[in-house]
């Protein structure tokens, strides 16, 4: 049964089987119980591999399909991340606007008070307008 057992002999079809086993086309076929072996397991072979091929595309569909999960909770994240992010420095720039104001009031007042006490004119601090 080398025929059957033969990862090598085990193509596609039964046309290679005698070229495989270094002989010509014809001698094969003097031995019906090879022949029937040879066909018998280069359908398995040929079942085998569809089966594995459906196999496969199934799992490569459910892959693809996990891998596109992924993908949208990564980028679901990432824009959680950024948002996040953006509220921050949004919520630095408004305190750095509401220090800007408060400082600036205080020069101000303090402009004033030096004013009243000399009596002197001190130079307008001129602000953002």
């Amino acid at each position: 049964m080398y025929l059957k057992n033969s990862t090598l002999v085990l193509q596609h079809n039964f046309a290679t089987k005698p070229k495989e086993a270094g002989c010509s086309h014809g001698l094969i076929y003097k031995y019906p119980e090879v022949v029937a072996d040879a066909k018998v397991a280069i359908e398995q072979h040929k079942a085998k591999q569809q089966r594995d091929g459906i196999l496969a595309s199934l799992s490569a569909g459910v892959d693809r399909e996990t891998r596109l999960k992924a993908e949208r909770d990564k980028q679901e994240e990432l824009k959680r991340d950024y948002r996040e992010l953006r509220d921050n420095f949004q919520a630095l720039a408004d305190d750095a606007i509401k220090r800007e104001n408060a400082l600036l009031f205080r020069c101000h007042e303090l402009q004033l008070e030096l004013n009243m006490r000399d009596n002197a004119k001190a130079i307008p601090f001129v602000g953002r307008q």
